[in-house]
């Protein structure tokens, strides 16, 4: 991760990166978000404020942890913001929904 101007620059560089780490465990049709049951092998609905956050923080840690083990301090102290999952509604979820629906616009224009 890079050095960015501002706040919202930083959450949405986050967002992207956590959008494709999260690709077959996290999705967004809409308004609606849907989380990976491994255990089921089903999508199952999730609320941002539990399922999806808990999720996101999970693979947030995972890069922290990846980051330590590569020498790249700063990066896992930038990464360490996004590990409350009550700010992850309001930090990254409403970038990567919208990222969500950009992508679903160019399947449906290439399709």
């Amino acid at each position: 991760m890079t050095r960015y101007a501002t706040v919202q620059e930083q959450d949405r560089a986050c967002a992207a990166i956590l959008v494709d780490r999260l690709r077959g465990y996290v999705k967004c049709e809409g308004r609606r978000w849907y989380v990976w049951d491994e255990h089921a092998w089903k999508w199952e609905r999730g609320t941002v404020g539990w399922a999806v956050s808990s999720r996101i923080v999970r693979e947030v840690e995972r890069l922290i942890v990846q980051a330590v083990m590569e020498d790249r301090y700063e990066d896992a102290r930038n990464w360490c913001r996004y590990l409350d999952p009550t700010d992850v509604p309001t930090r990254l979820t409403p970038y990567m929904s919208r990222i969500y629906r950009e992508n679903q616009a160019l399947l449906r224009q290439w399709g």
